[in-house]
């Protein structure tokens, strides 16, 4: 796709921090794009929390075919550009996903729990052993990451 007036080969327009800042915005469009296209597809929940699909499937249809014109005018500006693409290793994402779990969960025990309020004697009991077993099997997904990490990418 070509944006009428444009010329491929202008790659000078931009400063070096101009086009930093649009390859942060337009890679953020995209992702932001694929959230749409997932949020629009599919049912998503857990035990603690539920995505309540209120889109009908003629709006899912819009918002998609909408995500792909944007989809395609961000091509069309990386093709004018050659913006540097952002290679994110799934290791990478989750050990830091994983990590700011881990630092929610420490700070969920209970001398932490404290700033909340007073802490019934009970609670010790009662959920200690649970949130410690959570930290544990974080900190074991968390070493799996490490480990992918660790390898060279081919």
């Amino acid at each position: 796709m070509s944006i009428p007036g444009g010329n491929p080969e202008r790659t000078d327009l931009l400063n070096r921090a101009q086009k930093g800042w649009l390859t942060i915005v337009l890679r953020s469009t995209e992702k932001v794009m694929a959230l749409v296209r997932r949020l629009t597809s599919s049912q998503e929940s857990g035990r603690l929390y539920e995505v309540i699909n209120d889109i009908t499937r003629e709006e899912a249809r819009q918002l998609r075919a909408l995500a792909q014109q944007v989809d395609q005018t961000v091509a069309a500006l990386d093709e004018r550009f050659a913006f540097q693409p952002e290679r994110q290793r799934v290791s990478q994402l989750l050990r830091a996903e994983l990590s700011l779990l881990w630092t929610a969960l420490e700070d969920s025990r209970l001398p932490k729990l404290g700033r909340f309020g007073e802490i019934d004697p009970r609670l010790h009991d009662a959920l200690e052993a649970e949130l410690e077993r959570l930290i544990q099997l974080v900190l074991m997904m968390e070493s799996i990451a490490d480990r992918a990490a660790n390898r060279s990418v081919s």
